[in-house]
């Protein structure tokens, strides 16, 4: 702050970020995990914009971390100019990305890439569009299998077949000639050993062809025989086969037209690949997709849930604070005397223990989601320990009603992380309360079970879950249906389910919608770790 003087004084702010930085932290630490997973994956992998530009490559698309780190925000044709290759590997590039941004289609095809001894790489790659929910092309996924020793020896055989036709039975790929009922007429080793595999071949009875496609796609194969008969357009499609001898379902690559032959009149001439392994990365690329999809839902959840509960206490503490400044400014005389300001510091501490709860349980969900919740059992009275907790708590609650409480146990040994348990009953009875306003007071009940274990049940008489949304209660930041404006972060149950698994227990549910709800804890009676 200056005047004619010069400087007089300065002004400083101060703002935590806390919070923003713990948030950036978890984000950072989802998206390396996401990362690391992709890394993983053997394949070349990489994702683009729309605008065909990098957004992403996994160590098996390019080894070194400064070059990835560079490419991002570029395209081929640079990456082309930086690697000192042809032009036209861009170009092809550039076609099939064209390709599958026009059709929406994923499209394959093979890159010839240079090395630097003087020999060439050959790549499997598919570009698979992904279509956001809004119908629109949001990422381009790119991935790439190094088939050149399959190449190599197909060229080889290629060669070799121009002096011995014979060689054809030596292919990888399965070659075949059978006439419209599915009959083999000839065929090379392979589609034999693929048949036999599947159903064994009888002698003097033909292999057929269609007897090893899966009953879910032999109608897919049957209308594809029929448009080839029809239009004589050679038909390539992706069929599964049946379980083999192992039991592994195979996907093949299927090429067929029509041939006419002397002896046999027209025949299906075809030949199938086997792409089991393209298929599986392509299904676990998918996965990968879904749940970085799920990771953004988990994200926007935790965004909207966080903000909502804030914002309340944060409007209460802010108001009280504003009315308790007010009436400290008036003169003495004027001051209400109906007017406590305790009452405003009350509101204030009660509001802030709110928000404090409210970052004590993401804390504790931070913990869980990066396994560092410790767990600390010890042996303890579970009776004493309950009746404890609801003196403390819940006799009475906040809104003035008393817990029930009911300890029939015979044996109420029990080894548990106090700490851990205390956060799930509490989580429970909180709940209880807070969905059960006006009605009768929850009650707490601790019995020995059948087997053995401790059940510690919690009832309430309160709004229920609907059905529909029980199969959901222990996600992250999940609130049933019916909650209305009833505050809540959504954290709580899943906090409990884990809890519970750490005690090697489990939680158990039973609710009707207006009739009340039921939480019970199944605890192992153990009295060692």
């Amino acid at each position: 702050i200056k005047d004619d003087d010069g400087i007089t004084h300065h002004l400083w702010t101060y703002e935590d970020i806390t919070e923003l930085v713990k948030k950036q932290n978890q984000l950072r630490a989802q998206r390396t995990f996401l990362e690391k997973v992709l890394n993983e994956i053997p394949a070349d992998i990489a994702i683009f914009s729309p605008e065909h530009k990098y957004l992403f490559v996994n160590k098996s698309g390019i080894k070194s971390e400064e070059v990835r780190e560079w490419i991002i925000g570029k395209d081929d044709y640079e990456y082309v100019a930086y690697r000192g290759y042809d032009k036209s590997l861009a170009d092809k590039r550039r076609e099939r990305f064209d390709q599958v941004k026009n059709s929406r289609e994923s499209v394959s095809w093979v890159d010839e890439v240079p090395r630097p001894n003087g020999s060439t790489d050959y790549i499997l790659r598919i570009y698979y569009p992904y279509i956001n929910d809004d119908d629109e092309l949001e990422l381009v996924i790119g991935y790439g299998v190094n088939i050149t020793d399959q190449r190599l020896k197909e060229q080889e055989a290629a060669q070799a077949k121009e002096r011995f036709s014979s060689m054809v039975s030596s292919l990888k790929d399965g070659v075949f000639q059978c006439d419209f009922d599915g009959n083999i007429v000839t065929g090379n080793d392979t589609i034999r050993t693929v048949i036999d595999d599947v159903i064994p071949i009888e002698e003097g009875k033909p292999a057929n062809i269609f007897a090893i496609v899966h009953d879910e796609d032999i109608d897919k194969l049957m209308k594809g025989a029929d448009e080839l008969r029809r239009t004589k357009i050679p038909q390539r499609g992706v069929v599964r086969l049946k379980p083999n001898r192992q039991g592994e379902i195979k996907y093949v690559d299927s090429y067929v037209w029509l041939q006419n032959d002397v002896d046999h009149g027209v025949l299906y001439t075809g030949r199938i690949s086997d792409i089991t392994e393209q298929m599986l990365k392509q299904e676990q690329m998918k996965k990968v997709i879904e749940k970085e999809k799920d990771l953004n839902q988990l994200k926007s959840n935790f965004i909207h849930i966080t903000s909502h509960e804030l914002r309340t206490p944060l409007s209460v503490v802010l108001s009280s604070a504003e009315i308790l400044d007010m009436i400290l400014n008036m003169d003495e005389a004027d001051r209400p005397d109906d007017v406590d300001p305790k009452q405003f510091t009350d509101s204030i501490a009660k509001e802030v223990r709110n928000i404090t709860d409210i970052l004590n349980e993401m804390l504790m969900v931070s913990r869980i989601e990066r396994g560092a919740l410790q767990y600390r059992p010890e042996p303890i009275d579970i009776g004493y320990y309950l009746n404890a907790i609801a003196e403390e708590q819940y006799s009475p609650f906040e809104d003035g009603r008393t817990l029930n409480v009911d300890v029939q146990l015979k044996d109420s040994k029990a080894f548990i992380d106090i700490k851990l348990m205390r956060h799930a009953v509490a989580n429970l009875l909180n709940n209880a309360f807070k969905y059960s306003k006006g009605k009768e007071a929850p009650t707490l009940k601790a019995s020995n079970c059948k087997d053995g274990s401790i059940c510690i049940e919690v009832t309430d008489h309160g709004i229920g879950i609907p059905e529909a949304d029980k199969e959901m209660l222990f996600n992250s930041f999940f609130r049933a249906s019916n909650v209305g404006n009833i505050s809540g972060n959504g954290i709580g149950l899943m906090v409990v389910d884990h809890v519970m698994k750490v005690h090697e227990g489990k939680v158990e549910v039973k609710s009707k919608v207006n009739q009340g709800t039921s939480f019970t804890l199944v605890i192992p009676n153990k009295t060692t770790q």
